[in-house]
């Protein structure tokens, strides 16, 4: 059964521009459990497909009580059908966008790190002397 505290948190999250995977994610790290959470996924992907199929039918003519319920399919823009997968997100792989930015940051530190140790070794003796005169 659909946890429907989910289900309608995801509903409020997409109407505010998130999206699914943003808002499961959200759920994720909150706690609940991952299968309950891509339940109600399933369940709100099918029931957006409803409304949408719902919605075609209505604009052709079709009356609401002729509608017969279907499986979840997708057209891609090459017209293709495409059926939802039963998976709605995968949790163990999260995307990398920053990962550019720390290897130049890193590289730069280390840059600096190489830099002081030659200085040190360039001006051993004058770096004894300074400590020698504070004490």
């Amino acid at each position: 059964m659909v946890n429907q505290a989910i289900f309608e948190g995801l509903k409020r999250a997409v109407k505010k521009g998130e999206t699914l995977r943003q808002a499961m994610m959200s759920f994720y790290n909150a706690g609940y459990p991952k299968e309950e959470i891509e339940e109600a996924a399933r369940a709100f992907q099918a029931e957006r497909a409803r409304e949408k199929e719902l919605q075609m039918q209505q604009n052709q003519g079709i009356q609401p009580a002729t509608l017969q319920k279907k499986p979840i399919e997708q057209k891609t823009p090459e017209g293709k059908i495409q059926k939802i997968s039963p998976k709605v997100s995968d949790y163990e792989s999260p995307k990398k966008d920053s990962g550019l930015a720390v290897i130049i940051i890193l590289s730069l530190i280390l840059v600096f790190l190489i830099a002081c140790l030659i200085g040190v070794f360039a001006f051993k003796a004058e770096i004894i002397e300074f400590f020698n005169n504070l004490f």
